[in-house]
């Protein structure tokens, strides 16, 4: 484990990419976070439960992201922390549309099988008898 000054705990992954499968899109092994993603999250009512789930992995000095009320800033904030905190690549991307703007958010899917055993009995020994 990595240290952090906000996380106290290890978090895993698949907490993570199970809130963004509820909310974002996915193209090109990326989640896509954006306004919309958030709308659909309150909406559906994912994000308070995502916040519960989340708050025991925090400090208690910096709980206040989870518990205080959420919006898509905050929202992009809890995604970007936990994403650094378990090196997973997230970028951004601001967009213009009327003199209003948005930053969408690009999150790396990755392989969360962390089962590494290849241990497969692939005995390719065969006896052969030379008389």
């Amino acid at each position: 484990m990595t240290y952090s000054q906000i996380f106290k705990y290890d978090i895993s992954l698949n907490i993570i990419y199970d809130f963004l499968d509820n909310i974002c899109e996915i193209k090109d092994n990326e989640y896509i976070l954006k306004n919309t993603s958030y709308k659909k999250g309150v909406m559906l009512n994912y994000i308070d439960p995502f916040c519960k789930k989340v708050e025991p992995y925090y400090y208690v000095s910096k709980k206040h992201y989870v518990t205080k009320k959420i919006n898509y800033k905050s929202l992009a904030s809890i995604i970007r922390q936990l994403c650094k905190f378990k090196n997973v690549g997230i970028r951004s991307q601001i967009t213009y549309n009327k003199s209003t703007y948005e930053i969408i958010y690009y999150i790396q899917i990755i392989d969360t099988n962390t089962d590494t055993n290849t241990d497969t009995n692939t005995d390719t020994n065969t006896d052969t008898n030379i008389d």
